[in-house]
C-alpha cells in the first residue's frame, strides 16, 4: 500500500481515500464496477448489512464510494479519536466483504430506475454519445444501455470484487491534522 498524506488543519479530522485500480475499464460488461463498489456498502462478514452502517455511523463517520473510469475509491472522514474503530472495520471489509445477492438485485432494480429516468434528459444522452464517438473502439468509450441491466449477473460484480478489491493492493491518501497518534495507527513515516 502506497501512503501519500498531506498534514494540515487544526481539527482533529481526517480524510482517507483509498484508491484501486478498479474504474469501469476494467469491467468486463458494463455497470459491473459500479454495482460492485454499491455492494461493498453491505459491509463484511463480521459485521453485514445494517450493523455495518450502524457501526460506522456510530463512529460518526461519512463514507462514500466513487468509480471512475480508471478508479474505485473508498473515501472516509473520521475524527481521530476514532480512527483505529474505523481502520478496523475497513480491513474486514476488503478482507471479507459480505456479498448479498439479495443486495444486488435490489442496486440493480435502484440503478435500472434511475437510468431510466436519465434517459429523459438531454445532458445525460448528450454525455452518453459523445463519450461513445469520441473514444469509440476503446474502453473510454463503453457506455451502459437500457439493455446492459438485463445482462449483467450478480456473479459478474462479485468476480470484480474478486479480482480487483480484495486483498489487493491500493494508494492510500489521508489528509488533515495528523497527529503522533494517526501515524501510529496509519503506520506511517512520520515527516
Amino acid at each position: 500500500v502506497e501512503v501519500n498524506y498531506v498534514n494540515g488543519g487544526s481539527s482533529p479530522l481526517l480524510k482517507l481515500e483509498m484508491v484501486y485500480n478498479a474504474g469501469s475499464k476494467y469491467q468486463d460488461q458494463a455497470l459491473v464496477a459500479s454495482l460492485a463498489f454499491d455492494l461493498l456498502r453491505d459491509g463484511s462478514k463480521k459485521l453485514n448489512g445494517k450493523a455495518f452502517k450502524e457501526a460506522i455511523n456510530g463512529l460518526g463517520v461519512y463514507y462514500g464510494m466513487d468509480i471512475s473510469k480508471d478508479f474505485g475509491t473508498f473515501s472516509f472522514y473520521v475524527l481521530e479519536k476514532n480512527l483505529e474503530a474505523l481502520l478496523t472495520l475497513v480491513k474486514d471489509l476488503i478482507i471479507a466483504p459480505n456479498l448479498p445477492e439479495n443486495e444486488f438485485d435490489r442496486l440493480l432494480q435502484k440503478e435500472k430506475n434511475n437510468f431510466l429516468v436519465d434517459l429523459e434528459k438531454t445532458d445525460f444522452l448528450s454525455r452518453q454519445r459523445f463519450a461513445e464517438v469520441l473514444f469509440a473502439g476503446s474502453e473510454y468509450g463503453r457506455v451502459a444501455h437500457a439493455e446492459s441491466f438485463d445482462i449483467i449477473k450478480y456473479n459478474m460484480s462479485v468476480k470484480f470484487i474478486q479480482e480487483f478489491v480484495i486483498e489487493k493492493p491500493f494508494d492510500l491518501f489521508v489528509s488533515g491534522c495528523i497527529s503522533d497518534v494517526s501515524y501510529t495507527h496509519l503506520t506511517l513515516p512520520k515527516p
